[in-house]
C-alpha cells in the first residue's frame, strides 16, 4: 500500500464496513427498523487481501443478522479464486471462525454465495446435487446441512440430557 493514501482511501481499501440501513415500514409509520448491511469499501479491499472474502462469511456467522451488499457479493466472487494464494493457516483460522460462530449455517451459506466455499472447500461445495436413494428427502449437501443444524440444536439443549 502506498504511503501517499489519504485516511479515507486507506479505510476504503482495508475495511469491510458496516452500514446501518434504516427503513420505515409503510404499515408501521414511525417505527424504525434496523438492518445491518455488510459491504466492502471498494474492489481494492479484496484484491489486496483475498482472505477478506472468508472474513465476510465469518462475520455473517456471528450473532448479528447481517445482509450482504450486492456489490460485495460480486467483488467477493471475483476475488475468491485468489484464495489459493493465501496461507493455509490463515484460511483454516477463518473457516474455524465461521463454523464455530453463532450461526454456522448462515456463515456457510454466505461462503457459498460469495464463492469462498468452492475456492477453499470444493469437496463440501460438490455435495450439493449429489442424489441419494429414495429413502432420503434431501441431496447429500442438504442432508449434511440438516445434520449440522440438528447437531447445533441438540448442543444448545445439552443440559436437558445431562444430570
Amino acid at each position: 500500500m502506498s504511503a501517499h493514501l489519504t485516511v479515507a482511501e486507506v479505510a476504503r481499501r482495508l475495511n469491510v464496513s458496516v452500514r446501518f440501513a434504516y427503513t420505515i415500514a409503510k404499515s408501521e409509520i414511525g417505527t424504525v427498523r434496523h438492518g445491518r448491511v455488510l459491504r466492502v469499501g471498494g474492489p481494492e479491499a479484496l484484491r489486496d487481501d483475498p482472505l477478506r472474502v472468508l472474513r465476510i462469511a465469518r462475520t455473517v456467522a456471528g450473532d448479528l443478522a447481517w445482509r450482504l451488499d450486492g456489490d460485495t457479493v460480486r467483488l467477493a466472487r471475483e476475488a475468491a479464486p485468489s484464495l489459493n494464494e493465501v496461507a493455509g493457516e490463515r484460511i483454516g483460522y477463518e473457516i474455524r471462525g465461521t463454523i464455530c460462530g453463532a450461526s454456522p449455517l448462515r456463515g456457510l451459506a454466505a461462503l457459498r454465495r460469495i464463492g469462498g466455499l468452492e475456492a477453499v472447500l470444493p469437496e463440501v461445495a460438490a455435495l450439493d446435487g449429489v442424489t441419494q436413494s429414495k429413502y432420503h428427502h434431501l441431496d447429500v449437501g442438504g442432508h449434511t446441512r440438516e445434520v449440522l443444524d440438528y447437531s447445533l440444536q441438540l448442543e444448545s439443549q445439552l443440559s436437558a440430557f445431562v444430570d
